[in-house]
């Protein structure tokens, strides 16, 4: 009958639109959704930041400017120089590693013609007066035969004067810390400014203010976030290069003890 024929078209129909909805749910179709969703909040929030009045952006211009001094700052001053360090330690290695090559009578002298110059020379000139020289008669001449180290290299080429003096590597610890200090500054900063003008004199005036007051917090937090993140790139690098230093350091006094007998 019509009344049948009408049910089952009516049927399929709902079959139908049931099949596309489950199809628009699968993941591809939802993750498509959410690019769209985040590329709408950036764009929005590119929006809101160009709408933005110039008191309104203080606080996150401000706290920017000052992380971008300490991190150009940071990396002028410690992150370039410690790669410059690694590379210098890593040559002095393998020159030293070649004098081993050499006699015993001669591997001082080559030593002080290696550091003779350089900015480890008065720590080799230290490490040199704990050298004790031994010596034989070999057909009626005295030969030196061997020499040697009443004290360890690393007494004298130690981490602290050879890496962190000349990096500051003190005040780069605590970098992270004024970083982080300064996004939070920022925050309560952008909210005393946001509280300045805040006016409930009126419902329509609490709205007005409250929706300037969100968009300060808003600017605010951006300042803080990206203190944070630059806190987070700077600990993460400093303790590397720190780490690789160290580690050729001690690659480096390995290298000169072993030229050279204990006790």
């Amino acid at each position: 009958t019509g009344e049948e024929q009408g049910a089952v078209i009516d049927h399929q129909r709902d079959w139908r639109l049931t099949h596309q909805c489950g199809c628009c749910k699968r993941p591809e179709h939802q993750k498509i959704a959410k690019l769209k969703a985040e590329s709408m909040d950036f764009s929005t929030l590119l929006h809101l930041w160009g709408a933005a009045s110039s008191e309104q952006l203080i606080a996150p211009i401000t706290g920017v400017g000052f992380v971008f001094i300490l991190c150009a700052w940071y990396f002028v001053r410690y992150f370039c120089p410690s790669f410059k360090l690694s590379s210098q330690l890593k040559k002095l290695t393998k020159r030293v590693h070649g004098v081993k090559a050499l006699a015993p009578s001669q591997r001082r002298s080559e030593l002080e013609r290696l550091f003779n110059g350089s900015k480890l020379e008065h720590s080799w000139h230290e490490y040199a007066e704990t050298l004790h020289d031994q010596f034989e008669f070999q057909e009626g001449e005295q030969v030196l035969v061997r020499s040697r180290a009443t004290a360890g290299a690393a007494h004298f080429f130690s981490p602290q004067s050879v890496v962190d003096t000349p990096l500051g590597t003190e005040f780069y610890k605590h970098l992270p810390g004024i970083l982080t200090g300064i996004g939070i500054v920022g925050t309560f900063f952008g909210l005393m400014l946001g509280l300045q003008h805040f006016d409930p004199s009126t419902p329509e005036q609490v709205n007005a203010s409250v929706d300037k007051l969100l968009k300060d917090v808003l600017f605010a937090f951006i300042g803080s976030f990206i203190s944070i993140m630059a806190s987070i790139a700077v600990t993460i690098t400093e303790k590397w290069r720190l780490g690789q230093c160290y580690r050729l350091l001690e690659a480096f006094n390995e290298t000169i003890d072993g030229l050279f007998d204990s006790g």
